[in-house]
């Protein structure tokens, strides 16, 4: 109510501000689309990416971790490369796991994705949730929870796979799903891609400065 223009990056925040009372201006995300674009990577064993914070409330760390090991007990060659959090190997899970700790370099992040087979975010709900634009940008399936701003990008059996927040089995299957799964592994991913497209930072910054102009007006 301190503000009287504000801006948001997805549909589902500006219905958040509207039940409240407050009217918003959606001015979608933007990246770096010369960064974010699919690596060529060496041949490996199936991959898991995450973006794993377990001391962030709603990030659904207890489930992930949940349906990661389900996933292994079914599939113990599958690797898991966590990243996002600075004391992963603090933490005490039932499987070997990769830490990226915190990524601070794009390029290293956009690299990270391009090697995984599936990118994983297990949150409760995300305001718009970029890590799986990112990943899709790069080329990496997505299996995403289906509560918050993931909604603006993301469509279940389209260009990802969407599951219920705080349903670790059934994140499990669908996991399970893509890596029994090429065929529908690839068509998500040229699908995410496509939608990555319209996510530029270019076109993030023109539809910023025209915002800018016209409250200044």
């Amino acid at each position: 109510g301190l503000l009287d223009r504000r801006i948001v990056k997805s549909d589902w925040l500006a219905g958040m501000l509207a039940k409240d009372g407050y009217s918003s201006h959606k001015i979608r995300l933007g990246m770096d689309l010369d960064i974010f674009y699919p690596r060529d990577v060496a041949p490996h064993p199936p991959t898991l990416l995450a973006m794993a914070r377990p001391g962030t409330p709603y990030r659904g760390f207890p489930n992930l971790i949940e349906a990661f090991a389900l996933v292994k007990a079914e599939r113990p060659e599958v690797g898991i490369r966590l990243f996002g959090d600075r004391d992963l190997k603090k933490q005490t899970l039932p499987f070997d796991f990769h830490d990226e700790g915190l990524v601070f370099d794009q390029d290293h992040l956009a690299r990270i994705y391009s090697a995984a087979d599936i990118f994983i975010d297990g949150s409760d709900f995300q305001g718009f949730g970029r890590c799986g634009l990112e990943a899709m940008a790069c080329g990496t399936p997505c299996v995403l929870t289906s509560a918050g701003g993931v909604s603006e990008y993301a469509r279940d059996g389209e260009n990802a796979l969407l599951v219920p927040p705080r349903e670790p089995t059934r994140l499990a299957h669908k996991i399970l799903a893509l890596l029994d799964n090429a065929e529908l592994g690839k068509g998500l991913a040229l699908a995410g891609m496509a939608t990555a497209q319209a996510y530029c930072y270019r076109r993030e910054a023109s539809e910023t400065l025209k915002f800018l102009k016209k409250a200044t007006d």
